[in-house]
């Protein structure tokens, strides 16, 4: 089985009638081949590509987010209080729409536009869409209220600027420009529950829930529960202490589970649980992904033989192991979707036989 998610840009494999079964309970947004934000609908895929370089991602899968700033995009509402700063809705948007998108004028230094939320305490992480109207001087963002300013980077294009996490009861978003008559651009405002940014979301007088990104397929034609070899290419933005998933061969539990994942703290690797008991956990000794930058993992299991490696590394290997028993593929996420990787599957490839090491080095190359 081969599926190439960023050349084809769809769910099908290439050599087999497998189907795989998108869903998601509600929109979603995704960068197209020119770099405009585009939405696709409840229950479609997306498909994403870097905005910047334009190089297409592949499947994008991202877990549940809600954005709690209000009119994020129309910073005239008066969800947001301006204090010496002239506000427009004049600008066109990272969605290539025209007059979607707000422009901020200091009138004077240290000008402000904020918008108050109230909220219990949570790790919230802070991002917004920005380009340079006019000026040179300093632009701040805030999510405490101005208690810290955090400087950020504006240029003429549209840039994304985030703040670091914080957690926070009724956090207060905005912008300051520190110098009379500069202007900035500003789209997507984005106050979400987490400890990093995902998705753009879209709010007018509520706050928006983005909905789980779930893929799978309980069509294992293709699979032999005797041996095989995964080789997958993956990137994810979640780099932490928690395991995050490029995809599963599970029984609908954590109990029997064949993974490749992210194991945590950048570790990639392909994981064996049979009867609930991790049976190997395997990956290129002394190699760590960093957040958005792809890796390839080939992982190999068969009973008393599992290998991995990846982007090429030395191989890893586990000589004693029982298999489990499986019956259903989760892409981008594990058992129900737990621990979704929060990031892309450029591609899926699955050998029925267990491969030899140096077939999984060089595959993984």
């Amino acid at each position: 089985m081969y599926v190439d998610f960023a050349t084809d840009k769809n769910l099908g494999p290439r050599n087999t009638n497998l189907a795989l079964t998108f869903t998601r309970a509600s929109s979603g947004t995704y960068f197209d081949n020119t770099g405009t934000l585009q939405t696709a609908l409840t229950n479609a895929a997306r498909f994403d590509h870097n905005p910047s370089t334009l190089a297409s991602l592949g499947l994008s899968h991202r877990e549940a987010r809600t954005n709690v700033c209000l009119w994020n995009r129309d910073l005239t509402n008066a969800a947001w209080a301006a204090v010496t700063m002239t506000v427009a809705k004049d600008q066109t948007g990272i969605d290539g729409s025209a007059n979607s998108a707000s422009s901020l004028t200091a009138t004077a230094g240290n000008g402000t536009c904020l918008q108050a939320i109230t909220l219990a305490s949570s790790a919230r992480f802070q991002s917004a869409y920005v380009k340079r109207i006019t000026g040179t001087g300093v632009v701040n963002m805030t999510l405490d209220n101005g208690a810290t300013w955090i400087a950020v980077t504006v240029t003429a294009a549209w840039t994304r600027v985030t703040i670091p996490t914080q957690t926070l009861a009724n956090p207060t978003v905005g912008f300051q420009i520190v110098t009379n008559a500069d202007a900035i651009a500003v789209d997507y405002v984005q106050n979400e529950n987490g400890t990093f940014e995902t998705s753009p979301i879209a709010t007018t007088t509520a706050a928006a829930t983005r909905a789980l990104d779930v893929c799978s397929t309980t069509d294992l034609s293709w699979f032999n529960a005797s041996e095989g070899t995964f080789v997958v290419r993956f990137a994810t933005r979640d780099i932490s202490a928690t395991a995050v998933n490029a995809f599963a061969m599970t029984d609908g539990t954590g109990n029997e589970r064949i993974s490749v994942q992210e194991s945590g703290s950048g570790v990639p690797a392909i994981i064996v649980i049979d009867g609930g008991a991790t049976q190997a956990n395997t990956g290129a000794s002394g190699v760590t992904m960093t957040a958005d930058t792809f890796a390839t993992l080939a992982g190999a299991y068969q009973v008393n033989n599992f290998a991995g490696s990846t982007n090429g590394g030395a191989i890893g290997t586990d000589t004693s192991g029982t298999l489990p028993t499986v019956t259903t593929l989760n892409v981008g996420g594990r058992n129900s979707q737990s621990a979704p990787l929060n990031g892309w599957i450029s591609s899926l490839a699955y050998y029925p036989r267990r491969l030899p090491d140096a077939t999984l080095q060089r595959l993984s190359t």
